[in-house]
């Protein structure tokens, strides 16, 4: 179940839908209590993002610690398994924890480039961009980010411009 939900709360809050994506994880009994199971990693890494985008950076950094602790218990170091660490930069940004926050995107773009995960080096990149306000990792990772039309779409709306925000725009439709 936490792999069919994970993905419709992503959709669901990509499309602003946060109302009806706060809907799911009580509709199927998965707001708390999760198990130390393998497919509950994706699901605490969605329902931080959704705490995240209603507001709730409290909520979403500890789901999100807890989605890291399990992916580092488990010895999984590759980003593209879940790609926690900027999640966490983005919640601990949101708390005022700019320095943790720094450090996580560090670790991710590290860790993404050894493993030759280009959408989460991108995705790094572009929490890194959101966090400094520095448009240079944002250019690099809409470069990065070639392949995952999504992701580039973020960083272009992030970097800004009109033939970034015109990209991103043809990107989503």
């Amino acid at each position: 179940l936490p792999f069919v939900v994970a993905p419709l709360i992503d959709a669901l809050v990509e499309r602003g839908e946060l109302e009806e994506a706060g809907r799911w994880p009580a509709l199927t009994g998965l707001e708390s209590g999760w198990p130390e199971e393998f497919g509950f990693t994706f699901l605490l890494d969605s329902l931080a993002r959704l705490r995240l985008a209603q507001g709730r950076a409290h909520d979403a950094l500890l789901l999100a610690r807890e989605c890291a602790r399990r992916q580092r218990a488990w010895g999984i170091r590759n980003p593209g398994f879940v790609a926690y660490a900027s999640t966490l930069a983005a919640a601990l940004a949101a708390t005022g924890r700019t320095s943790e926050a720094l450090d996580a995107c560090d670790e991710q773009i590290d860790l993404a480039r050894r493993f030759g995960v280009a959408r989460e080096e991108g995705m790094a990149l572009t929490a890194l961009g959101r966090i400094t306000d520095d448009p240079e990792p944002l250019r690099v990772a809409a470069t990065v980010l070639e392949h995952a039309p999504l992701e580039r779409a973020h960083a272009l709306v992030e970097l800004g411009g009109r033939d970034a925000l015109r990209e991103a725009l043809e990107l989503a439709e």
